[in-house]
């Protein structure tokens, strides 16, 4: 990841970011106070939030990267939350984080109802566009834990990627999964 993603040095006073954590925080707790049925999402075979990152704030050369981290560590700290929800019945469900980077807003939770789902779920994304983007597996070296100050559970796993462009109008991005993948 480029330094100028994550890092702008900047402690400039923004507006509405109390109202915007606050906002932020009742609606991750409310979409994820409880996990879904699987019975009513079984022609998906998976359930998805989309996080209401405000790309305005995301991407304000003002914020600090305190802000970042907040909605980080809030949306990791929910599927910690999904995760020690499971039942016996629920065994099978495997729960992450999906952060993409620079585009936070594009960031959710997925719930994938069996083991096998995930395991189609990452050979799918892996194979995909064979004439366009390609996902690369970031070094071991890398580590989103300390690169942005946040706290990831043992329990939960991480597997970073980054996607490769062959056209120069796209820039490249990482995507990081963090939570059950196994």
């Amino acid at each position: 990841m480029k330094q100028s993603i994550w890092n702008n040095d900047s402690k400039k006073k923004t507006r509405g970011l109390r109202r915007a954590f606050r906002n932020f925080l009742k609606y991750t707790t409310i979409h994820t106070s409880s996990l879904p049925n699987a019975n009513d999402h079984s022609a998906l075979g998976c359930w998805s939030i989309h996080l209401p990152f405000n790309p305005s704030y995301m991407h304000a050369k003002c914020n600090s990267n305190s802000i970042k981290r907040f909605y980080l560590q809030t949306a990791i700290n929910r599927v910690e939350h999904l995760i020690h929800l499971k039942t016996v019945t629920e065994k099978e469900y495997r729960i992450y984080f999906g952060v993409s980077f620079p585009n936070l807003h594009t960031s959710h939770i997925l719930i994938v109802f069996s083991k096998q789902g995930i395991e189609r779920f990452f050979e799918g994304f892996l194979r995909r566009y064979m004439d366009g983007p390609q996902w690369i597996s970031l070094p071991q070296e890398r580590d989103i834990e300390k690169e942005f100050g946040l706290h990831i559970p043992k329990e939960l796993q991480v597997k970073g990627y980054t996607e490769i462009f062959t056209h120069p109008d796209y820039n490249d991005k990482e995507i990081w999964f963090i939570g059950e993948l196994d």
